[in-house]
């Protein structure tokens, strides 16, 4: 099986939830802060899935910032279901 990473959709919503409590328990971020950056509404975050066998299996969250002074790229989670990628 390949591991696939692509842009999530909004078709992904609900597994990228999932896939932070799942992963991130307390410290997940409640679907009202997932669902804009899902959805392209946040305009420096990106968020990604990762599909094995056409399941998402994770998800990671990528913040691009750039100014004048300095370009930078943090990835701000990178969980996977454990039971899924064993």
């Amino acid at each position: 099986m390949t591991l696939v990473v692509r842009p999530a959709t909004e078709a992904d919503l609900a597994a990228v939830v999932a896939s932070e409590i799942d992963n991130l328990g307390a410290d997940a971020w409640p679907p009202a802060l997932v669902a804009p950056g899902v959805r392209g509404e946040v305009p420096h975050a990106h968020y990604l899935v990762a599909e094995l066998a056409g399941a998402v299996v994770g998800h990671a969250v990528v913040s691009v910032v750039v100014d004048v002074a300095e370009a930078r790229a943090e990835v701000h989670t990178l969980p996977l279901r454990r039971a899924q990628v064993a």
